[in-house]
């Protein structure tokens, strides 16, 4: 079998056979022709199996070791590889719960997992011969569950008549170390209505008062309330009922419905004041058609949600004798209610 040779200064290189099918391992001899085709003194030369091809190893440089970050955070990933007898042709990085979830490059940069847990990140290299690293590295990555809270509010519901307001307790409950400042909002209520909470903020833990303050011209109804916890990123809310009903009212009557006083003597009337709806404002009180030379007064002259007056009217001896129609009327902001009664005199 002819060989591949170069020859150089008193050298000659010879190329062996490319593998065992052609040549296989054992001694040969080996023969130099001249140009005449006269061979050489025979050399032996052996031939011996080639070694096999080494696997690469590959290398996480960055992290250098396990390490543990807090969901939502960020692990930066960079690596290597050797071959003892060939070139690295490719990389395979795996990220399980990590986001990217696989690389092919070396240095792959920051990957970021959002979900609690132990994840194993592994690297593969793979030479120029199409062998692997039997034992790829890895490192495992532990992730923390992230600072948070929770919000929660009491009562879940609240009943309270137009024009009056009512509270609401929400607390703010941490999680994982959490100590961030909560601000706080709502939305829901009705027209008319306004609120407010008492603190306006709550850090790490807490409570706080949300008012709810209705107006008498509050509509009637059922209405959902979400109250609304934010810091940063973070945002939780939880809903609570607010039960409208109608704006408190009162009544108004007299007695006697007639009353004769001869004229410089006085007289009383007993005015009652009814609370309806639960009414709770305060009801001032006059009177009107007095006749001249009589006076009229009130004791006392409100009356708070419900109660009695006494109308005392005084006529003097020069007053007319008649008989006439006395209006006792009382007002609460926009409510007006009246009676009547009748007053003789002799």
């Amino acid at each position: 079998m002819a060989m591949n040779f170069t020859a150089g200064s008193g050298v000659l290189n010879v190329t062996a056979p490319p593998n065992g099918n052609i040549a296989p391992p054992g001694y040969y001899m080996l023969f130099i022709l001249n140009s005449s085709g006269v061979p050489s003194v025979a050399q032996f030369v052996q031939l011996t199996p080639a070694p096999a091809d080494q696997p690469p190893t590959g290398t996480i440089t960055s992290p250098a070791t396990d390490a543990t970050i807090t969901a939502g955070q960020s692990m930066f990933f960079s690596g290597s590889g050797s071959d003892p007898d060939g070139t690295i042709t490719a990389y395979s990085w795996s990220f399980p719960g990590g986001s990217p979830n696989i690389s092919s490059l070396a240095t792959p940069g920051n990957v970021i997992y959002n979900s609690p847990g132990t994840f194993a990140a592994t690297l593969t290299v793979t030479d120029n011969a199409g062998l692997s690293d039997p034992k790829p590295p890895s490192r495992h990555i532990t992730v923390s569950p992230a600072p948070d809270f929770s919000i929660s509010a009491t009562p879940s519901s609240e009943s309270v008549i137009g024009g009056n307001s009512t509270n609401y307790t929400v607390t703010i409950t941490p999680s994982n170390g959490f100590s961030s400042t909560v601000s706080f909002s709502v939305s829901g209520f009705p027209s008319g209505a306004s609120a407010s909470f008492t603190p306006t903020s709550v850090s790490g833990q807490g409570t706080t008062t949300l008012n709810v303050a209705t107006a008498s011209s509050t509509t009637a109804g059922s209405y959902t309330l979400t109250v609304t916890g934010s810091t940063g990123a973070l945002s939780h809310s939880v809903t609570v009922k607010l039960v409208v009903n109608p704006a408190g009212d009162f009544g108004i009557s007299a007695t006697p419905s007639s009353l004769t006083i001869v004229r410089g003597n006085s007289g009383t009337y007993t005015v009652s004041i009814g609370a309806l709806q639960g009414f709770t404002g305060s009801v001032s009180l006059k009177v009107t058609g007095v006749p001249s030379r009589v006076t009229a007064s009130f004791n006392p002259a409100t009356v708070s949600g419900s109660g009695s007056s006494i109308l005392k009217v005084q006529a003097s001896r020069r007053s007319r004798a008649g008989t006439y129609k006395l209006t006792i009327s009382g007002t609460s902001g926009n409510l007006l209610h009246s009676t009547s009664v009748t007053l003789v005199l002799k």
